[in-house]
């Protein structure tokens, strides 16, 4: 019996072997007529008859991708790769695969490889180009895609349409622009000049403003603007607490265009609230803001926000104040946002009062935060903590501080959004007060809710509530106070 079947694979082997062969001349012939589902059930058909062949392997491959089976044809490559004799043609078919999947760590161990066995250099160094600019490694993409089209002329159309994209992903314009043009000058009559010549009219066309001027003016209602306690006080003798105002607001933004890692932004904004009765309380603040930032690498920035503030009440020099804020802010996502700072500030009072109660400062803050942007980058969720320490020169003003806010921006139409912030501030004293001998504490909770709609391009309408309240120990510091308002603003 063991003589017989040993006879029957002697003849039966060649013949096994050679139907796999015919399967496989016929499954490429129908992979090359493109008829590629076909071709499948034949080369799989040949796999069975030859598992151990890197040929079927490798075909079985490329029409499983075309088939869009990409994880089978990942596999079936890689098999193609192992088998005797190797089928190295199958490198940038599986490099182009896992790039697809953005398995880009995987794709990198091949790129490596087929650059070390010399197979298709240019579309090799083409993928990697891909592959590093999938990893945010805009640097290293450049410096492959210019190879790529160095050693092949061919692909240069392609790989600069691919350096544009990058460039504009790092907020290069002008770069992205001057490959654009060299992919409508390399061949003006191509499909894809064509689609780079639509795309640099829109790019063109939406090329952002460097300057954004924002200007509004509201009628507003307050029911405490003197913060009268929420408790009678002995002694204390306040006006009628409510008075309508009318506030007006400025902020002239300034962007400067990206030049590689490096940003800059500046601001000066201006706001001003004249009470109808109680002008005592008016007031009319100024502010500048410069912030250079650098971006050490696409997950992470570094900037320094300086800043100063000068306010009037009364109309009489009131306050100063001058900010230093180094932030880091991280991008885990595209739509996911981490920051944490550290500020100083120094704020000086410039209106006689009696020492207990110079409130000038030196001010250190701690901030960590996190973003979420959803909606197209319509709205976010913006959650933030803050551990404060004001070092006053008057023993009734330095205190320990913690704040949590938070602030949604919903869109509610396209036209129409509403903002929502929250805040809680918890405030110890650190020294005894002078008139009541004891620490004072403080829990401060506010709300606010913006309603705006755009009447039309760049002219909106808001309704805002504010309401705030303190708790306190000490009866003096306790109040409610709620503020309506309503308005118009210019936005360019």
């Amino acid at each position: 019996m063991p003589r017989i079947l040993l006879l029957l694979m002697v003849f039966l082997l060649p013949s096994t072997a050679l139907a796999g062969q015919e399967q496989l001349e016929l499954g490429i012939n129908e992979y090359q007529a493109e008829r590629f589902e076909e071709a499948q059930e034949i080369l799989a058909a040949a796999q069975k008859e030859q598992p151990t062949s890197s040929a079927v392997a490798y075909h079985l491959g490329l029409a499983l991708k075309q088939t869009g089976n990409l994880e089978q044809a990942v596999a079936n490559l890689k098999m193609s790769l192992k088998l005797e004799p190797m089928v190295s043609d199958a490198y940038p078919e599986l490099i182009e695969l896992l790039y697809l999947q953005n398995d880009f760590a995987e794709a990198g161990k091949f790129i490596a490889m087929a650059e070390s066995a010399g197979v298709k250099p240019a579309r090799v160094a083409f993928l990697k180009g891909q592959v590093l600019a999938g990893n945010d490694n805009s640097e290293g993409a450049v410096a492959a895609l210019i190879k790529a089209k160095e050693i092949d002329p061919a692909l240069a159309q392609q790989a600069d349409f691919q350096i544009a994209q990058i460039y504009l992903k790092q907020g290069d314009r002008d770069k992205a622009q001057e490959s654009l043009k060299s992919v409508i000058s390399g061949d003006p009559s191509s499909e894809l000049a064509g689609f780079a010549r639509e795309y640099e009219r829109r790019l063109t066309a939406a090329a952002p403003r460097n300057w954004h001027i924002f200007a509004g003016v509201n009628l507003q209602y307050d029911d405490n603007v003197v913060v009268k306690p929420s408790q009678d006080v002995p002694g204390l003798f306040l006006p009628t607490p409510h008075d309508w105002s009318s506030n007006q607001n400025l902020r002239i933004l300034y962007e400067m265009p990206a030049r590689g890692p490096w940003l800059f932004n500046g601001q000066y904004s201006l706001y001003n609230n004249s009470y109808f009765k109680r002008d005592e309380y008016s007031q009319l603040s100024q502010g500048v803001t410069l912030a250079p930032a650098y971006r050490l690498t696409p997950q992470l920035m570094f900037s320094l926000p300086v800043s100063f503030n000068y306010t009037l009440l009364s109309y009489e020099a009131y306050s100063n104040q001058v900010t230093v804020k180094p932030t880091a802010t991280a991008f885990f996502a595209s739509d996911h946002l981490g920051q944490a700072s550290f500020g100083y500030s120094r704020r000086n009072y410039l209106q006689n009062t009696v020492s207990s109660e110079n409130r000038d400062a030196d001010g250190y803050a701690g901030q960590m935060g996190y973003i979420y942007l959803f909606a197209e980058e319509r709205g976010f969720f913006n959650l933030r903590y803050e551990f404060s320490l004001e070092d006053a020169q008057g023993n009734n003003w330095s205190y320990l501080g913690n704040r949590l806010n938070a602030d949604l921006l919903l869109p509610l139409a396209s036209r129409t959004s509403v903002i929502i912030s929250l805040e809680g501030f918890w405030q110890n004293y650190l020294n005894n007060h002078t008139v009541y001998g004891m620490k004072r504490e403080d829990a401060t909770y506010a709300a606010t809710v913006n309603l705006s709609h755009e009447l039309t391009d760049g002219i909106f309408v808001n309704f805002q509530y504010f309401h705030a309240s303190d708790f306190s120990n000490l009866a003096l510091y306790e109040y409610d106070r709620n503020v309506y308002s309503t308005g118009v603003e210019v936005r360019f």
